[in-house]
């Protein structure tokens, strides 16, 4: 596992990605904000899809019950999501890491087009 990000006092900690290889299920991605190496929101990105939304202990929480608020959720998830593969791509780009940088701007735009 690594993380992408800053840290503070030994812990993960703020905007960044976390890229967890998977034994025979390739690579999976957590773009979004941590808080003492937990995430806190985001989006976990598989092979099957997203996972998006706040978290608590290394997992999802349940939805909100009321239709506004789980939108405002997934919004909230995705809008940080985004900001942490942007920044992940500004921090490569200054070590000109052209290629790491580029997939990370990508990723960008993939996870804002999620809330459209």
């Amino acid at each position: 596992m690594e993380w992408l990000g800053g840290c503070e006092n030994g812990f993960a900690e703020g905007s960044g990605v976390i890229v967890n290889s998977v034994e025979d299920a390739g690579v999976e991605r957590y773009y979004g904000r941590l808080d003492h190496g937990s995430p806190s929101i985001g989006v976990l990105q598989t092979d099957n899809g997203f996972v998006a939304g706040r978290w608590s202990h290394g997992k999802v929480l349940a939805d909100p019950p009321d239709d506004t608020a789980r939108r405002n959720v997934l919004i909230d998830a995705f809008r940080a999501a985004a900001e942490a593969s942007s920044s992940v791509s500004k921090s490569f780009a200054k070590r000109s890491d052209t290629e790491a940088s580029s997939f990370y701007a990508t990723q960008a735009r993939l996870l804002r087009d999620q809330m459209d």
